[in-house]
Formats: C-alpha cells, structure tokens, sequence
C-alpha cells in the first residue's frame, strides 16, 4: 500500500489511531482498540481520535484511487450517532463517494446496527470562511489581565497534563474582550510545544490535520460554557482545512460563546471555531475552521468539578 505524505504519521504508521490496515474494495478497512491514549472525558474515548483516523484512512484511500493524496482546501462533514468506551474495538471503513469527488467513511462497533461516527472528506471551495471575530495581536492576548485559565484533566487526548501516552497539552483561556468573551489555546509558541508537533505528524514536517481538527472540536465544546458552563459531546461536526500546515507554526485557536438551544437538562448548543497561523508580524491567517453541534450531559458538568486537576490557575500562563 502506498503511504505517499505519511511518512511520519501518527496515525497510521505509528500505530496511535489505526491498526491492520487493508483493502476492502473498493476502499480501505482498518480497526481501532480504544485505550487510555485516546481518552478524552473519563472513560470516553475523545472525538478527536476518530476525526484523525477517518482523515488518515479517507487519504490513504484517495492515494490508493487516484495516486494523489486529497487535495487542500478539503472539508469533512460528520455525524456522531452511537457511543464508545475505552476498550472497545472500533472499525473504520473509507471508500470513494459514489457520486462525487469524495470518500464516505464511518467508524462503528461490530454488531451494534449503527455508526459511532460517519461521514464524507473531499475536496471543498477555495473561498475561505469568513471569521467573525475581531482578535487583537497576539502580544496584546498574552496581557494576563485579559485571559482567564480553565481547568484541565489528568488524561485528555488535548488538555491532559499528566498523559503517559503523547497528547497535545493544551491549555484553554477565557479571553475577555470588548467585542464578547471567547475561548482561546494556542500551540507552537513555547519550547514544550516542540515534542508534540514532532510526533503529531502526517508527511514529514507537517502537522496532522486530525489534531488540529481535534483541538477545533475541543475548543468549541468549551465555548459552551460560556453559554452557562455548558458541557457536552459532539453530535455533528463540519472541518474545512484550508492548506498544510508546518509542524513549526505558530497556532492560535479561538471561538465565540455558543448558541444554545432548548432548555431543561439536556439541551444542544452550537459552535464555530478557528485555527489561525500566526506570523512574526502578528497577522493572522485562517488555516482550518469548525461548525457543529454538541449536547450538553449534565453529568459531565459534575464530572469535570470531582476530577479536574486541582492547580491554582493563577499561576497558569497563556
């Protein structure tokens, strides 16, 4: 099988996501053991594990068809329908669209009758999304006064800080500004950063495009507690990936309060997210968008204040 622009890649030649990769015609077909590297809410496997292996697989498969790898900007649409747990043996199947220049996968548990994730990746429109936030320069960002630290777990895929397994270590911000709160992380500025964005490759010197989409779908679920620190699952999800992005960039992620709607116990809020590259002039560009929907569970409200690390966060810095 050729593994053209996966060189150094994580997810499947490192083994982090998939496993016994194979041809399924007319597609590919490889499986996933959840373990405790892949966590993201206790127990729960975090969402971003399946959006980096179904962005690897649906690659891989678009290589094998067209001896290309897919093509920048791409999208991928999805939708999460069944839950997992760690230990569960997962498996992901991609095979090119029927009807369009695109490859359809889902990620399911053998025997359930229904997909824990599904969805299509191809290429999208060259016009990138519009941005609706107005940030200040990053210098202005790092002013400790504007930014309030959130709490993080143990274990997290993308915040955890205590992973024996690699893991992203992001930390997440509160940014009070004059236009509306938001939330905020960024990677690539400090000297820890540098181990991260050499494993979470996918060619050589390029960064996965599965943890930035992991971290966009982070980072809006957290825009939920701005709406009433809200605390959800994903339920769809849209990914736009404007171009490659080099393992050496400099990263910040940001998105507004969410919109919520329903009420009672269990209600959907809706979320936007950005990945800017940022220069040395402090410009801003788009390199990767999120959309989507989460579900708030207020039993991972309580969960996350009986298990949150306990740290004093003023000490934390941006």
């Amino acid at each position: 099988m050729k593994h053209n622009g996966h060189e150094n890649c994580f997810a499947c030649r490192q083994g982090f996501c998939l496993e016994n990769i194979a041809p399924a015609d007319p597609g590919l077909r490889a499986e996933i053991r959840m373990t405790r590297r892949h966590e993201g809410w206790l127990d729960i496997p975090h969402g971003g594990i399946g959006i980096s292996a179904a962005l690897d697989l649906a690659d891989l498969c678009w290589l094998r068809a067209r001896g290309a790898n897919l093509p920048y900007p791409q999208a991928m649409t999805m939708k999460f329908a069944d839950t997992c747990r760690i230990g569960d043996l997962l498996v992901l199947e991609a095979q090119p669209a029927a009807e369009q220049p695109a490859v359809d996968f889902r990620l399911f548990r053998p025997g359930r009758g229904k997909n824990y994730l599904a969805g299509e990746i191809g290429p999208a429109a060259a016009e990138a999304p519009a941005v609706d936030l107005e940030l200040p320069p990053i210098s202005v960002l790092a002013d400790r006064a504007l930014l309030e630290p959130l709490s993080i777990y143990h274990n997290c895929f993308i915040c955890g800080c205590r992973r024996q397994a690699p893991g992203m270590g992001r930390r997440f911000f509160i940014a009070r500004l004059p236009a509306g709160d938001c939330i905020l992380a960024r990677f690539g500025f400090r000297e820890e950063d540098r181990e991260p964005a050499a494993f979470f490759q996918q060619g050589e010197g390029l960064l996965h495009p599965g943890v930035i989409g992991a971290v966009l779908d982070e980072i809006c679920g957290w825009a939920g507690f701005l709406a009433g620190e809200l605390f959800g699952v994903t339920v769809r999800l849209t990914l736009n990936f404007r171009r490659p992005v080099r393992a050496g960039e400099r990263l910040l992620f940001a998105a507004p309060k969410a919109a919520v709607r329903g009420q009672g116990r269990r209600r959907l809020y809706q979320s936007r997210g950005y990945a800017l590259a940022v220069d040395e002039r402090e410009n801003y560009e788009l390199v990767a968008s999120a959309a989507g929907q989460w579900l708030s569970l207020p039993e991972l409200r309580q969960q996350f204040y009986a298990t949150r690390v306990e740290e004093d966060l003023g000490a934390v810095k941006f």
